[in-house]
């Protein structure tokens, strides 16, 4: 709106310099409808005009920037034209607790960062289809304050936000399926480029826009955290299978140990019980 305004000024400009035919002949005349309308609250204008898109400045050639939607942050991975990690970070977004219209900015706040960070280096974002089912599934085990941080996160309002935004900046914004990603990340990447594996996740994310390929290591050891590490087995390879055919029989030998895993740290968070003394 505030675009359109000021092409109609620059128009003004111009045709008070020049005349009105060179005027009508520069483009720069933009068409705004208003609308008046009064209600029990009092009057309101409604202004109406045509979306301008900004030209496109990514190319998934030089690389992407996956992100990966976590309750409490956004994990980010950068990734170079070859898939290869770049670098990860990590942007703060705690919305439990807030009232709607600050959840509301925070988000905008976390999104615009990461979205001028991938017109600056010419990279499309990358984010998971999302399904909040499916993502409760993945964190199930997890404590109940971030249970309660999680039910609290909007999903629709960042997928939003990173659309529009993107729109806005001519930033390519890409969805893709997210089936394993956790998993992959954990096995192939977190131990590798010490990330966490959210931001292992956001990697593989970005890989595969790129269309890269996830194949099972020959070291099937999966990092589990503070100095753990499980070996898992993979079924007879087979061609008719499709590799997330393997990932999904990892993730059904590592489902048990890691709800195990949070059930320790859960234990061990515990305050001890203290006896009244006798």
């Amino acid at each position: 709106m505030l675009a359109a305004l000021e092409s109609n000024a620059e128009y003004a400009e111009y045709r008070r310099r020049y005349g009105e035919k060179a005027a009508r002949q520069s483009g720069l005349a933009q068409a705004i409808s208003y609308r008046f309308k009064r209600d029990a609250r009092g009057w309101r204008v409604f202004l109406t005009t045509a979306l301008t898109e900004a030209p496109v400045v990514t190319d998934r050639g030089r690389g992407a920037i996956g992100a990966d939607l976590n309750a409490d942050h956004l994990a980010v991975s950068e990734t170079d034209g070859d898939g290869n990690w770049v670098r990860s970070w990590r942007a703060p977004l705690v919305t439990y607790g807030k009232s709607r219209h600050q959840a509301v900015a925070m988000i905008g706040d976390a999104v615009a960062g990461i979205v001028e960070y991938a017109r600056t280096a010419g990279k499309p974002l990358v984010l998971e289809k999302l399904d909040f089912r499916q993502k409760e599934a993945v964190l199930e085990g997890e404590s109940p304050r971030y249970s309660r941080m999680m039910s609290s996160f909007s999903y629709a309002k960042v997928r939003a936000c990173f659309l529009s935004r993107g729109l806005r900046q001519g930033v390519e914004v890409y969805q893709v399926n997210p089936a394993f990603s956790s998993v992959i990340g954990r096995v192939k990447f977190m131990e590798r480029y010490g990330l966490s594996v959210h931001q292992a996740a956001a990697l593989t994310l970005a890989r595969r826009l790129l269309g890269c390929s996830e194949g099972i290591p020959y070291l099937r050891v999966v990092p589990l955290g503070n100095g753990v590490r499980v070996a898992f087995a993979v079924p007879a390879r087979k061609r008719v299978k499709h590799v997330w055919t393997l990932w999904g029989c990892v993730l059904g030998q590592l489902r048990p140990v890691l709800a195990a895993q949070h059930r320790l740290g859960r234990r061990r968070r515990l305050p001890h019980p203290v006896r009244a003394p006798a």
